[in-house]
């Protein structure tokens, strides 16, 4: 689903591929220690 918005900053892409119908939550704080899905990092930003 990468739209190519990333071009020309820091952000790499990583590409997933999941071998089976699953439930995923993606991280969207870019914090994550499990890139590219959530732990709860972002619970503890300020």
């Amino acid at each position: 689903m990468c739209d190519g918005t990333h071009r020309g900053t820091a952000v790499t892409p990583l590409k997933v591929v999941l071998d089976e119908p699953q439930t995923v939550v993606w991280c969207a704080c870019g914090e994550s220690r499990n890139a590219p899905f959530c732990d709860g990092t972002h619970a503890s930003l300020e």
